[in-house]
């Protein structure tokens, strides 16, 4: 021990020792004197990884790079706590004074080029960061070593700057690790595939080749694969709770009902003696499959209705008379549904497990009737951005589609299109799905046709939004609108349709290219389908593409495009958070961006996409050029618009406190624009969302999605919508309980949803006594 050299034999009795009987705490360097930029440990226990935070009485700065420490620092001055730091700010004090560390030399890296570890682009490279970072005064690389505080020695670890803002460098550094057992190298801005050593890795190995030569091991391959930031194996807790002991099954399952549940009334009528449906039922569980059991049923004496078994308390889930499931067995398919994995993956592990033959179709069926009766919330809400998000990042998925009958691919006709297609009612859709589900179980052995089911139409696909977030039970749906055109007279000539595919093809490619097609070439186009010329250029070429979705039009494009369904449009919060559900029909486009914000209760000041030009213009078609405004969404001006608005849309955001709506890319096609006016919609612009926002969530979301496609896609229209949607409903809860719990271990249990939906840290016993 330092403090009062005494000794131990491991480095965790030193911790302990120096915690209880000196007050020390995890260690805190400062790295850059001129801003207050400190770095201290991520978390007390396990790997200490370091993270950098900004506590500077001069700049008058306070932050942390950890998001949830943001966000806890948030919540606190929201409940009235302005003053309230996390975890690591608070250790600042205990810093000590800066010593700036050994600074590199130009020698040393051209030792390092004459060796081959660095190329001469590299070298240019890191010779022009350091000198940036001479000129501010500051260092460039300064390293971190927790083994002299009894940490593991594993891992050096380098706080490199970057003289950027962003989201993996908020205060213009970023953390650089080097595993000394492997011999990897690990950067938090990632760069790109192909060149996985960025100029920041360089600059960590430029100082550890010139000051400790020993600890670096070169690497034969330079395009080897990283082993990952250790910061990134934390465990995940289980959302579900499992059973630890399975229930002992019973000699025969009768309902513990002695009156009937249906008939209305203070003193319903009583139920007949159980009465034995079948004797050779079987009991399913995660080890174990029980056959021969006998099931009974009671009838009630007026109404005649059965009643069955279905008591979750004791254990089981009772199916079909036939099937019967533990409660651990579900829970444990749940799990399995929330990782990814297939139900009949699930069950065949299970068949090898314990050698026996599994009807997966039925024990499919069986689980879906267990969701199907479970009282899921499905409000799909982030809890610290309430029920009003101010930023929506959205994207669709056409891969996680299923196959659709080849009729339903056809052009819907204009004059069998009713207003009462345009809408829908989630709630009685999805309670309609649910019931579908359940009838299931009884419908089995009557053989008769289930009286909830209903033939796959193009007001089947219903959205979902959470009760909190949406506008109202009936929603927009207008995705039956895609592609319809002005009818042509009956003295018009035929058109043939496959002759002008071509044309329009040719003209949707060219707007890939430099140049877009000339507005002559489009009206040529559209005079020939009847499509409407009204709105700009790219108004014409979204309702062309439209016009591409329907099979028995362009059958080349068709198939070039797809075979099944639209796949989902997914709408979240920066947090991760899902907010919108919508399956598609026909691919996504610019109508399903609209229809999903004109479904919200309060539209986000922000909405982000990969085809924010095309929302921005619809949007403003739907609504008299009232939705996104100021600059028709963009940040600044690029023409002039019209003032005219709508007392609907012109109420400000209860959270920015702003009516004006912007719509713009994310961070992976905003480098795609060609035309001036829409670079006017990148986020790179404005550097405090750049590097707050985290534009790529919807497509890391797509990335998770790809895991689950292979079953999903495989399931029929009423299993796949219900699937679908629990599959989002279970990544919420995770996301949110997991942030839950940091904050309660933040504010030792003093947390609470309010009635917005965002997370306060403070219970409301509090506040009435502080009132």
């Amino acid at each position: 021990c330092c403090h009062c050299s005494s000794s131990f034999t491991t480095a965790g009795s030193l911790r302990r020792h120096e915690k209880e009987f000196h007050a020390t705490s995890d260690p805190v360097y400062c790295v850059d004197v001129q801003q207050g930029v400190f770095i201290t440990a991520k978390n007390s226990r396990g790997q200490r990884v370091p993270i950098h935070k900004q506590k500077s009485t001069t700049s008058q700065v306070i932050g942390c790079e950890v998001a949830e420490c943001r966000e806890f620092m948030t919540l606190a001055k929201l409940s009235g706590k302005p003053g309230a730091e996390c975890e690591h700010l608070t250790r600042v004090s205990s810093a000590p004074p800066y010593i700036p560390p050994v600074p590199v030399r130009e020698e040393s890296l051209k030792t390092m080029q004459e060796k081959g570890l660095i190329s001469t682009t590299r070298l240019t490279e890191c010779t022009e960061l350091n000198s940036s970072a001479s000129l501010e005064g500051i260092c460039s690389g300064v390293p971190i070593f927790f083994e002299k505080h009894g940490y593991s020695g594993r891992f050096v670890y380098f706080s490199i700057y970057s003289g950027k803002t962003e989201r993996w460098c908020l205060f213009g550094r970023t953390r650089v690790s080097f595993d000394k057992l492997l011999g990897d190298w690990y950067c938090l801005c990632k760069s790109t595939k192909k060149q996985y050593r960025c100029v920041h890795i360089y600059m960590a190995m430029w100082w550890l080749f010139q000051e400790r030569e020993d600890l670096l091991i070169e690497s034969s391959r330079a395009d080897s694969d990283l082993s990952g930031d250790p910061s990134e194996n934390e465990e995940i807790e289980l959302g579900v709770q499992l059973r630890t002991q399975a229930s002992q099954v019973p000699i025969r399952f009768e309902p513990t009902e002695a009156a009937c549940p249906y008939c209305p009334g203070p003193t319903p009528p009583g139920l007949t003696e159980p009465v034995v449906a079948t004797k050779t039922a079987s009991v399913y569980d995660i080890d174990s499959v029980k056959k021969g059991v006998t099931v009974c049923v009671k009838y009630c004496l007026i109404c005649k209705t059965p009643v069955r078994f279905q008591e979750y308390t004791s254990g089981f889930h009772h199916f079909n008379n036939r099937i019967i499931l533990t409660t651990r067995l579900c829970a444990m398919m749940t799990s399995a549904l929330k990782t990814n994995t297939a139900i009949g993956r699930f069950l065949s592990m299970m068949e090898d497990l314990l050698q026996v033959t599994i009807h997966h179709s039925t024990l499919r069926k069986a689980i879906f009737h267990f969701w199907a009766m479970t009282r899921y919330s499905y409000d799909f809400s982030c809890i610290r951005c309430g029920h009003e998000p101010p930023i929506l990042i959205a994207d669709g998925n056409w891969k996680v589609a299923f196959d659709l009958p080849v009729n339903l691919l056809k052009r819907p006709c204009t004059e069998n299109v009713q207003p009462s297609d345009l809408t829908v009612d989630v709630d009685e859709r999805y309670s309609s799905l649910e019931k579908e589900l359940i009838c299931v179980g009884f419908s089995y052995e009557t053989k008769e046709r289930n009286p909830f089911s209903n033939e796959l139409s193009y007001s089947s696909f219903a959205p979902w939004l959470g009760s909190s977030c949406r506008a109202g039970k009936v929603l927009t749906k207008t995705e039956i609108l895609k592609g319809f055109s002005v009818c042509l007279s009956d003295k018009s000539p035929p058109v043939d349709s496959r002759a002008v595919e071509d044309t329009v093809l040719k003209l949707l490619e060219s707007k890939k290219g430099i140049t877009m097609p000339s507005k002559s070439e489009l009206l040529a186009a559209c005079a020939q389908l009847g499509v409407s010329v009204a709105g700009s250029a790219s108004d014409i070429i979204n309702r062309l593409e439209e016009l591409l979705l329907y099979k028995d039009i362009y059958p080349k494009m068709f198939i070039k495009l797809q075979k099944t369904g639209g796949g989902v449009l997914h709408v979240g919060c920066p947090h991760a958070i899902v907010y919108v559900c919508s399956p598609l029909w026909w691919q996504e486009s610019a109508r399903d961006h609209v229809d999903a914000l004109l479904n919200l209760k309060t539209p986000p000041t922000i909405y982000i996409s990969d085809v924010a030009g095309r929302v921005a213009r619809h949007a403003n078609n739907r609504t008299r050029q009232a939705f996104f405004r100021p600059f028709d969404g963009r940040l600044c001006e690029a023409t002039a618009e019209s003032n005219e608005t709508t007392e609907a849309l012109d109420k400000p955001h209860p959270i920015t406190g702003t009516s004006d709506r912007l719509s713009l890319y994310d961070r992976f096609h905003q480098r795609n624009q060609k035309q001036e006016k829409e670079k006017l919609r990148s986020l790179d612009l404005v550097p405090e969302l750049l590097g707050l926002i985290n534009s790529s969530m919807a497509e890391q979301l797509n990335r998770e999605l790809a895991n689950s496609r292979y079953f999903l896609c495989q399931l029929k229209d009423v299993h796949f919508m219900f699937a679908l949607r629990l599959v989002f409903h279970l990544h919420n809860s995770k996301v949110n309980k997991s942030f839950m719990d940091k904050m309660m271990r933040q504010t030792q249990g003093a947390a609470e949803v309010g009635l917005d939906g965002r997370l306060s840290l403070f219970t409301t016993c509090e506040i009435d006594s502080l009132s």
